[in-house]
Order: C-alpha cells, then structure tokens, then sequence
C-alpha cells in the first residue's frame, strides 16, 4: 500500500530543505498543477525533476504541497 507523508514546505529556505532526500519520489501541487517526480541536488540546491517536466528549483514561489511517496 501507498502512503503520502506530507512534506512542509514552509521549511524551504533558499533552494534548502531539512526533510528532502535523494532517491525517494514525491509528488508536488505546483501552481495547481499536480507532478510526481524525485529531488537532485545542484549547486544551488534542490531542483524537482518532474516525470515529463523540465523540473523546479525549490525556491520557486509556487510550491503549495508537498508529499513523500513510502510504499
């Protein structure tokens, strides 16, 4: 079974995160759009890499929600 841990995105800092890992997949409501996809870090920070998406820096102002995909 799936489960959504919520992530709260009013710790981002900059392009920082506390809770953010590598290698886990997340799903995000950016701009009232819905996108499922993983967090890389770059020189900046961390950048979202949507699934069918170019990506979103984490200091993008859109951020809404935020959740931890644990299956």
């Amino acid at each position: 079974m799936v489960k959504l841990n919520p992530v709260d995105v009013s710790k981002i800092v900059k392009c920082e995160h506390p809770d953010i890992k590598t290698e886990v997949y997340y799903l995000a409501k950016i701009n009232n759009r819905w996108y499922a996809g993983t967090f890389g870090k770059q020189w900046y920070g961390w950048n979202f890499n949507a699934v069918y998406d170019a990506g979103f820096q984490l200091d993008y102002a859109g951020w809404q929600e935020l959740y931890e995909v644990i299956d």
